[in-house]
């Protein structure tokens, strides 16, 4: 499952599409992305799965954790000047903060994937809930 290395060189070529957009949006730099793309894809693959009823299910993701003001600011650097303008949302710049969040990938009894934050354990929920697997292309 552990296709860090391949991954990685797609980072550092400036090939992979999520961590540009992640960089750009959110500010993420190339560190913090290969630090914890290496932790999901060491992934130990071991948790219940619905679709073959084993323990092969994925059990690590990771995703952006961003506050209010990060979000607005990554929802208007795709827009035209009229269309922001129009969406009426402003931000302060100075208050943008966006970091990557490490996640526990279960399946709970009813067959739904729900994702809980390693540092504190708390479902993480969020509106701009972009995560990636070991499985996923970056």
């Amino acid at each position: 499952m552990n296709n860090f290395d391949t991954k990685k060189k797609i980072v550092e070529n400036g090939g992979s599409k999520i961590f540009n957009n992640w960089n750009e949006k959110f500010g993420i730099s190339k560190d913090e992305f290969i630090e914890n793309l290496k932790w999901v894809c060491e992934d130990p693959a071991n948790g219940h799965s619905t679709v073959t009823n084993k323990n092969d299910g994925l059990t690590r993701e990771i995703a952006i954790d961003a506050n209010h003001d990060a979000i607005v600011r990554a929802e208007c650097m795709s827009m035209s000047d009229e269309a922001r303008k129009m969406f009426g949302q402003s931000y302060d710049e100075n208050k943008c903060e966006a970091h990557i969040v490490k996640l526990h990938r279960i399946v709970n009894s009813f067959g739904r994937t729900e994702y809980y934050r390693i540092d504190n354990g708390k479902l993480f929920e969020s509106v701009q809930f972009i995560a990636i697997s070991a499985r996923n292309r970056i």
